[in-house]
């Protein structure tokens, strides 16, 4: 038979509930105030999660996306994103991964994609947290400068002299 709580026991409880309570609350603020997007999927590949960087991002709401598949895959980048997929659901963490999506209206970005399985207490796989951060027009500027420097480069080697 368990002996009855005593105040001590309720008090740490309450504790327990109350830290529980506060980091919950500074997740929160830390997923919606991020200003690279965070999304969470599930094991059907399902969105969970959409923060307000992601919407910035894609141009997609959550209400929108929430409950459904990942929007943001072109026709042509379908196997890609399946290969990463099951990556993620064989436990395998992703950091860096430069890839080419597209936003709502259909443009096409460039992103840095970094995600991490997330696991049930149980330990079974449940989702994956995806970080994605639009690089786009670092992407362009570095092409510019590579494109700058190779006409420099022939200038340099044809110029008589």
């Amino acid at each position: 038979m368990k002996p009855p709580s005593t105040d001590s026991d309720r008090f740490r409880s309450l504790a327990a509930e109350q830290s529980l309570r506060a980091n919950e609350a500074r997740l929160s603020a830390l997923v919606c105030h991020a200003p690279v997007g965070i999304i969470e999927v599930d094991n059907d590949d399902r969105v969970t999660l959409w923060n307000p960087a992601a919407e910035s991002i894609f141009g997609w709401a959550a209400d929108e996306v929430i409950g459904g598949p990942v929007p943001f895959v072109p026709e042509d980048r379908r196997e890609e994103a399946e290969a990463l997929r099951q990556r993620d659901l064989g436990g395998e963490t992703m950091v860096g991964l430069n890839l080419t999506r597209h936003r709502k209206d259909g443009t096409l970005i460039d992103i840095l994609l970094s995600s991490a399985p997330l696991y049930a207490a149980d330990g079974s796989h449940q989702g994956s947290l995806v970080v994605i951060l639009d690089v786009t027009e670092q992407n362009r500027a570095l092409a510019a400068l590579r494109q700058e420097r190779s006409f420099n480069r022939l200038l340099l080697d044809t110029s008589p002299g």
